[in-house]
């Protein structure tokens, strides 16, 4: 968009291009160099690979303890209570989280590779170095965890128990964690934008009618 500037003598003076929130209006190649010189900064930040990094590592250590701890210690379909509303039995769960497509392993391999997949493509996008390594790292420890236990056994152990609801392990809470991480960066992203737009039509000088 091209606004006119006029001196007090009514002399055209040219033109100024500001940015415009426009999308079909396109970009120039400035502009262009400028984006993406930023979006390869943010994907490059050693912030958001430690981040990644080390979330995928603590969920990954957290995940093998906890399911060698449980095949070792809690008999199959053995019931422990150890809260009210938390209790301990051990399942060989063939499917995915909470149980999902029990039987089909080609299937639950498609389907988590195209997840992490949709979890990788995000960590590069998201501009938030920390946010987005935590909560991409949550997601991708907690899906490791339990492809390896299901192409290394057949099966995931599962062996946390909630009422009326089915049992799942701790990457299953990680992933859980992840996705409301994920969730929560996609609402500041969107209120930031919102933000951006009402900022961008307040600063906006009012219209000239150039045709008189």
């Amino acid at each position: 968009m091209q606004i006119s500037v006029w001196t007090a003598s009514g002399e055209r003076r040219g033109a100024v291009r500001r940015r415009c929130l426009d999308p079909l209006e396109p970009a120039s190649e400035p502009e262009l160099r400028v984006v993406t010189s930023r979006f390869a900064s943010v994907s490059q930040s050693p912030k958001k690979w430690i981040a990644f990094g080390v979330a995928v590592a603590v969920v990954l250590a957290l995940d093998i303890l906890s399911k060698s701890l449980a095949e070792a210690h809690l008999p199959l379909g053995e019931y422990r209570e150890v809260l009210p509303f938390l209790g301990l039995e051990r399942t060989m769960n063939t499917g995915v989280a909470f149980g999902l497509l029990a039987g089909r392993p080609v299937l639950i391999l498609v389907a988590r590779g195209l997840a992490l997949t949709v979890v990788l493509a995000y960590l590069f996008i998201e501009t938030r170095p920390l946010l987005s390594g935590i909560a991409a790292g949550l997601l991708v420890g907690g899906s490791v965890g339990n492809i390896v236990d299901q192409i290394g056994r057949g099966y995931v152990t599962d062996f946390l128990k909630l009422p009326w609801w089915p049992n799942f392990n701790v990457a299953d809470v990680f992933i859980v964690a992840g996705v409301g991480l994920l969730l929560v960066s996609l609402v500041l992203t969107w209120r930031k934008a919102e933000e951006s737009a009402r900022t961008e039509s307040s600063s906006d000088p009012p219209s000239e009618d150039t045709t008189a």
